[in-house]
């Protein structure tokens, strides 16, 4: 088994996936990319439209805010779900359903390897795949997003 297939077998433990039923949580790990960063490198910039959230497998990152070292992430973080949210509720039609702080938000940190990083990142376009004939599903992930 590849190392991408185990780390998207391992995904299924998430409290994110876990939270979707299980032909949704099947689908959106198997449409889940996996993207490599060397240390220094930008995963995500801030004040960027969150089009993608990502899962970090291996490594560390720095969360940069305003040019500021705030927190690290390690292997088992998720990160950039907020603006990932607003993007989704948006294209979803769903903001009436959200805190209007939550609507329109740009992603709110940069977020930068300080090693090696290998991520999988999971898309607005794939993530929405996942939910096209199911709002009520779609709206509880999102919440637990928040």
């Amino acid at each position: 088994m590849s190392m991408d297939c185990d780390f998207k077998k391992s995904m299924a433990s998430c409290q994110l996936f876990e939270a979707m039923g299980p032909s949704n949580r099947s689908v959106a790990i198997s449409g889940m990319v996996l993207r490599t960063f060397e240390s220094g490198e930008t995963i995500l910039e801030e004040g960027t439209i969150g089009t993608s959230m990502y899962f970090l497998d291996v490594g560390a990152a720095r969360v940069i805010k305003k040019g500021l070292h705030v927190n690290d992430l390690y292997a088992g973080d998720f990160f950039g779900e907020g603006s990932f949210i607003a993007t989704v509720a948006t294209f979803k039609n769903q903001t009436k359903h959200f805190p209007a702080n939550v609507l329109n938000r740009k992603r709110t940190a940069s977020i930068i390897a300080s090693e090696a990083c290998r991520c999988l990142e999971l898309s607005v376009k794939h993530f929405l795949t996942c939910f096209s004939d199911d709002d009520v599903s779609l709206q509880a992930v999102l919440r637990y997003l928040l």
